[in-house]
């Protein structure tokens, strides 16, 4: 995603060549399936969740606050952390004002891309899905 609101995304993945979809604005980390892929998609259930994604981005008055919410909730958030499938963060990308916000169910983090200050977060999670914070 760009300032001028031009998107794409590129699938990458070991072995394949890189396919890359114009207008495609989200990504739910799932490449094209080969037979090798389908059991991934359905213990990941990344396709249900691009769907989700999509009618939520279709109906949303307030894409950015509603839909940031919304990867907060199932079946978007995922605690499958036993299987490792647990949602770690969701990245939002302010091309225009050039910054990113990582953001967790209970914190968030605003970077700016001109102006970027390091900083380190230590996150725990138990496989229930709990977090823990912790800011240095």
């Amino acid at each position: 995603l760009d300032a001028n609101n031009e998107f794409f995304t590129a699938h990458l993945f070991p072995g394949q060549e890189t396919i890359i979809q114009k207008n495609k604005r989200i990504a739910t980390n799932h490449q094209p399936f080969g037979e090798n892929w389908k059991s991934y998609a359905r213990a990941s259930a990344t396709l249900e969740r691009e769907v989700a994604l999509e009618h939520l981005l279709e109906k949303a008055e307030n894409p950015r606050h509603h839909v940031i919410y919304n990867f907060h909730q199932p079946p978007l958030y995922s605690t499958n952390y036993k299987r490792g499938f647990g949602t770690l963060y969701t990245s939002v990308y302010y091309p225009v004002e050039k910054l990113v916000e990582i953001c967790w169910p209970d914190s968030n983090w605003i970077l700016g891309f001109e102006h970027f200050t390091e900083g380190q977060r230590v996150i725990q999670y138990n496989s229930s899905g709990a977090m823990t914070l912790q800011v240095i």
